[in-house]
């Protein structure tokens, strides 16, 4: 399986962010020997145990929320992969709830 590092997953997120670089220098993410340990942000299973070191490497990452934020609002981008310790079915989910409270909301005030 190829395997990418963190600059090329996140290289999208540059243009949203106004200090991107410096946050993606502090992802523990940038730290991980791929050639070494392989690719573990993209699991070839959808089993959860699949994404347990990836989100095991999120959980002491200091920049886990902006990487997680920018996974959760560019759902195209971020289609694949672990990001802020959030599988893609984690962010779908995310994605249902938040809409699902947008919507009741507007039920509520109309």
């Amino acid at each position: 399986m190829a395997t990418r590092g963190m600059r090329s997953m996140v290289a999208h997120a540059p243009s949203k962010a106004s200090d991107s670089a410096a946050w993606q220098e502090d992802a523990a993410c940038v730290r991980w020997d791929f050639k070494k340990h392989g690719d573990p942000f993209f699991p070839t299973s959808a089993a959860p145990a699949a994404a347990q070191q990836a989100q095991a490497i999120c959980g002491t990452c200091r920049v886990r929320q902006i990487c997680g934020f920018f996974a959760h609002e560019d759902a195209n981008t971020f289609k694949y992969g672990i990001y802020g310790g959030t599988t893609a079915e984690d962010r779908i989910r995310a994605r249902r709830r938040t809409q699902q409270e947008a919507r009741r909301a507007r039920e509520e005030t109309s």
